[in-house]
């Protein structure tokens, strides 16, 4: 067989250049669509993949060479694994969560496995990657990365709480209700007092509210709040931006401390020259960059899980190298 992946990623794109492949996503998937049919397009907050399954390797080689001229980002600032056995390394450890940004997360497993399960078409990638999930699940029980969690939230909230701006708990406004927002409501921070900011969804808001003792409040409301918060967590799913230069510019002057906005959200939330406003700090996911904890559980971890990949990645290749010739699944 012959597998092979395409993609860029926070490591070899930046921000920008992974917006503008964002905004271009429908085209893209269309394009590869017509070049390749056993392929699926990966669209995450930090990364494009494209993956294929040939039977021929000289096939494989010329399909590479039209998705490459397909999508020139790729060419420009992607990378291509070719090796079968690299590819699939690069898998599980893409589902362990090693390539994540915040290096061991799990919500990047739980991304895989809502995308996977909803992928079209069900081909050979498809169940491959039923079988890559298997292994990462299995790595991150047995190195102990599913106990120890560090995530987003995790890294955000610790960063807030050793600015020197509120004596006591800080006040954190957080605009989205999807999946991060859940994060910071799961985490009950006795460090943090939340506001869980929506437009459309104050359902949800009110729920991670209660979830976290927290206050929901509307989005039109944006304004009152920011006068006073200490922080701003954006990661909402709009396609434009959330919080505009001048509404910051109108409530900056009212402020009597620094103003602290993480926008980690792709396509971008907050309007980037916001950052030139005085009194203003503005984070972006480049500016966060790759997060990897140096000491305990969390570090202990993410050793032993790398190490148990290097020990354990030929057999996990022979499962998949087995089932991507025979068409056989096992199942759990």
């Amino acid at each position: 067989m012959s597998l092979f992946c395409i993609g860029i990623d926070h490591n070899t794109a930046s921000l920008s250049q992974r917006e503008n492949v964002y905004h271009n996503r429908d085209e893209i998937v269309h394009k590869v669509r017509t070049i390749a049919e056993d392929v699926s397009v990966l669209f995450t907050c930090n990364r494009v993949e494209l993956y294929a399954y040939m039977h021929d390797e000289d096939i494989a080689q010329k399909i590479i060479a039209q998705l490459v001229y397909s999508v020139p980002a790729l060419g420009q600032y992607g990378y291509t694994i070719t090796n079968n056995k690299q590819v699939v390394t690069h898998m599980i450890r893409l589902a362990a969560g090693l390539l994540s940004q915040v290096v061991g997360e799990k919500q990047i497993y739980d991304q895989l496995e809502s995308w996977v399960d909803q992928s079209v078409p069900l081909g050979r990638v498809h169940d491959i990657w039923k079988t890559v999930l298997e292994h990462a699940a299995i790595i991150r029980v047995k190195s102990g990365l599913y106990r120890a969690v560090y995530d987003i939230a995790d890294y955000i909230i610790d960063d807030i709480a050793k600015k020197r701006i509120t004596i006591g708990k800080k006040e954190i406004m957080i605009v989205g209700t999807g999946t991060i927002a859940r994060l910071f409501a799961e985490k009950k921070d006795p460090r943090a007092n939340l506001y869980f900011a929506s437009r459309k969804k104050h359902a949800r808001s009110r729920q991670l509210a209660n979830m976290s003792g927290g206050k929901a409040i509307l989005l039109d409301d944006l304004s009152q709040y920011l006068s006073h918060v200490d922080a701003v967590i954006s990661a909402s799913a709009c396609p434009h931006y959330v919080l505009k230069k001048h509404t910051v510019d109108e409530v900056s002057v009212k402020r009597n401390k620094e103003l602290f906005i993480y926008d980690i959200a792709l396509p971008r939330n907050v309007e980037p020259t916001v950052e030139t406003i005085s009194g203003v700090s503005l984070k972006n996911l480049d500016d966060i960059g790759t997060v990897s904890k140096k000491s305990g559980a969390v570090a202990e971890a993410l050793r032993a899980a790398e190490k148990m990949i290097k020990d354990e990645v030929d057999s996990s290749i022979r499962g998949v190298r087995n089932y991507a010739f025979t068409g056989r699944h096992k199942t759990k």
